[in-house]
């Protein structure tokens, strides 16, 4: 990706679908790094879904729907366009502004799940400015 000034931004990604993991769509040409993990991806995709499961399980009482409503729109084993965002930041050279491209996230579905060994999420007011946090 680049930057409104051209300059390469410092983030790259690679989205991967589980609908091709789970081989509920016509498999995609990945990476080689991709090819060779098939096996770990579908293990993070699945265990990720048990987790969904179990929150979506206590959001159907409350709402009230029956148990397996919620989960039940978002079925493993059928096409549904779930994805797996990789995000590789670059290092950034001593001195130079660390800006990336990705300045915005707006979420397409009901729940997100941020797996992050560092992270965190960033919410922020629509009158905050646009700058990087002080961890950046």
């Amino acid at each position: 990706m680049k930057l409104e000034d051209g300059s390469p931004d410092r983030m790259a990604f690679y989205n991967l679908s589980q609908d091709d993991i789970f081989r509920n769509s016509p498999s995609r040409l990945a990476p080689a790094v991709v090819e060779t993990h098939r096996p770990e991806f579908r293990a993070f995709f699945y265990y990720a879904y048990l987790i969904l499961s179990r929150l979506l399980s206590h959001l159907d009482a409350p709402l009230g729907l029956e148990d397996g409503t919620l989960i039940s729109l978002s079925p493993l084993e059928k096409a549904f366009g779930t994805s797996l965002r990789l995000l590789k930041a670059f290092p950034s050279a001593s001195g130079l502004k660390a800006r990336t491209g990705l300045v915005g996230y707006t979420d397409l579905v009901s729940i997100t799940m941020l797996l992050n060994v560092v992270g965190g999420l960033q919410i922020l007011l629509p009158s905050a400015p646009k700058k990087p946090s002080d961890s950046d």
